[in-house]
């Protein structure tokens, strides 16, 4: 799905020689092997942090009449 318009916009133009595979790029940067269980509770605690607590700071709405 992250790079669906990438592949397209590659494969429309006929350059096959661009396509890769983006899988285990960050691999080499693990320090510690952790459940994905684990992983993904902290993914959602950190989103919801940052919608919940901080997004106020950075968005202002306003409402027009």
């Amino acid at each position: 799905m992250l790079t669906r318009d990438l592949l397209h916009s590659i494969r429309t133009a006929g350059r096959d020689d661009l396509l890769m595979n983006a899988a285990g790029q960050a691999s080499g940067m693990l320090q510690q092997t952790r459940p994905a269980s684990e992983i993904l509770h902290e993914m959602v605690a950190d989103a919801s942090h940052l919608l919940g607590a901080r997004l106020s700071e950075r968005v202002q709405v306003q409402v027009a009449v």
